[in-house]
Parts: C-alpha cells; sequence; structure tokens
C-alpha cells in the first residue's frame, strides 16, 4: 500500500503542477480557458495532498528514526 500511495503522490502533483502550468499559461496568455485544465489542476492536488498524508502517517505510525541514525546504527552493529 505504500508504493500506491507514494505513486498517487508523484502523480497528483505532477498533475497539479502540469495543468496548473498550463491553466495559468492560459489565463495569462490570449488563449482558451478550459475549465477542465483547473478541474484537473485541483484534483491532482487534492490527490497528491491526501497521498502525502497517508505517507506521512504511515512513517509516524512506524515510528521509524531519520535515516542518519539508521545507518550509524547499522554500521555500528557490523564487525570491522
Amino acid at each position: 500500500m505504500r508504493k500506491l500511495s507514494a505513486l498517487g503522490c508523484i502523480v497528483g502533483f505532477g498533475a497539479f503542477w502540469v495543468y496548473g502550468y498550463i491553466a495559468l499559461s492560459s489565463a495569462m496568455g490570449q488563449h482558451d480557458v478550459h475549465t477542465m485544465n483547473f478541474v484537473l489542476c485541483a484534483l491532482g492536488l487534492f490527490v497528491g495532498v491526501i497521498s502525502w498524508a497517508y505517507i506521512e502517517r504511515d512513517q509516524r505510525r512506524r515510528k521509524l528514526p531519520p535515516a542518519r541514525a539508521r545507518l550509524e546504527e547499522e554500521l555500528a552493529e557490523e564487525p570491522v
């Protein structure tokens, strides 16, 4: 489930930036403004934020130490 939420986060925020740029550039320029660009931008933001919140909740539930502490702990356990 973590990989699915990570994929949702990447795709959601990617869609937000792409469709947000298209919507803003068409609104600022002389091209027609399509409502679907704004809808897809908002949907991408929603999916990205929900997926990111799910990832953060899962990480806090597992209570993983920061990467640096884990690395130092693993190196301390290995004999030289």
